[in-house]
């Protein structure tokens, strides 16, 4: 049974609160309507045949007897009440989508059928891109070269592909030259110069800090104050390992050579690549080839009983929610109730 069979999708949208939920629900359905499928929002009076009807909120959820494929999205299982809730529930739907594989192994230690309980990574939203880092260096620049400004073109030229991990802002004077040979090798660069004689010179340069990630110094001239200005508005800094740079706390990173600086700018840029990739990895794309394939082996009536790979992790997985339930206050133990009887009639 190939996904693609699963041509028509309905989502079950009991209501729409203007929650997470339902920008996810519309994500799904935006990937799954690009991959060629037939995607329907809507209450569960709007049912078309669909051959999967998939329940935006577990805790409204009710089978449709027509589809081929009666699946149900789990968030949180946060009170006894709720818990209680979804267990009735094992025998009525084919399928359950946890917030994560650790989240499905809750499902299968309350005694939800293995093959029935998936958990899929929660996907980002599909808009959200990760933020590039902008590394400040905060000086003026010398003919002699004293700042090591160099060591940044020398790094993107032994490095190309990080160009478009890092943007680096230039903050003072004489940098205009510098910026074109940034540009050459295609670097995402920006140029602040305030004349000393603006009365605000100083305030709008640490105005603009804020807005920075990272203050970096290449210079082994004796130290830069600016370091000071950089820990006052809560930059991490990347500064040569010497005078009053030491002993400026743990957003101090310290290196004494070239080759020291090289190595915390790939730092820098390695955590943004292990970023995208979460994002790659985690996406709609994914998440969406996820649940085709596991909507297509609960329509598949050939498919095997499927064992536990490991019960007793399951179930410290479920003793472990089970210790941060919320008390079964008043309020509630009446939700519940009437979300049971509002699925009864």
């Amino acid at each position: 049974m190939c996904a693609q069979s699963l041509s028509r999708i309905f989502i079950v949208e009991p209501f729409n609160s203007g929650w997470i939920i339902e920008k996810l629900m519309r994500d799904i359905r935006d990937e799954l309507v690009a991959r060629g499928h037939h995607v329907n929002i809507g209450s569960p009076d709007e049912y078309q045949g669909e051959e999967v009807y998939f329940n935006s909120r577990y805790l409204y959820a009710a089978p449709q007897a027509k589809a081929r494929v009666n699946s149900v999205f789990v968030t949180h299982i946060d009170d006894h009440g709720k818990e209680s809730e979804i267990r009735r529930d094992f025998d009525k739907f084919d399928s359950f989508v946890c917030l994560s594989p650790q989240e499905s192994g809750i499902l299968r230690a309350m005694g939800c059928p293995p093959e029935k309980a998936t958990g899929i990574n929660l996907p980002p939203r599909a808009s959200m891109q990760v933020k590039r880092p902008r590394l400040c260096v905060l000086s003026a620049r010398y003919p002699d070269g004293r700042k090591n400004e160099r060591w940044l073109l020398e790094y993107f030229d032994t490095n190309p592909d990080r160009r478009d991990q890092l943007i680096i802002c230039l903050m003072g004077y004489d940098w205009e030259t510098f910026g074109v040979d940034l540009a050459k090798r295609g670097v995402s660069f920006e140029i602040y110069r305030y004349d000393r004689s603006l009365p605000d010179e100083y305030a709008r340069q640490k105005a603009l800090l804020q807005d920075m990630d990272y203050l970096i110094c290449m210079g082994f001239d004796s130290g830069n104050m600016c370091c000071y200005d950089g820990l006052e508005v809560g930059l991490e800094l990347i500064l040569p390992n010497i005078s009053y740079h030491q002993g400026l706390g743990r957003r101090a990173r310290l290196f004494d050579d070239r080759a020291g600086f090289f190595a915390e700018l790939d730092e820098v840029a390695e955590a943004v690549i292990e970023a995208d990739q979460v994002f790659e990895a985690r996406g709609p794309k994914n998440y969406v080839a996820e649940l085709l394939a596991h909507w297509a082996a609960c329509a598949d009536p050939a498919r095997p009983v499927v064992v536990a790979n490991d019960p007793d992790q399951d179930r410290q997985v479920l003793a472990n929610n089970r210790s941060n339930y919320q008390p079964m206050s008043a309020r509630r133990a009446a939700a519940s109730t009437y979300r049971h009887l509002r699925k009864l009639f």
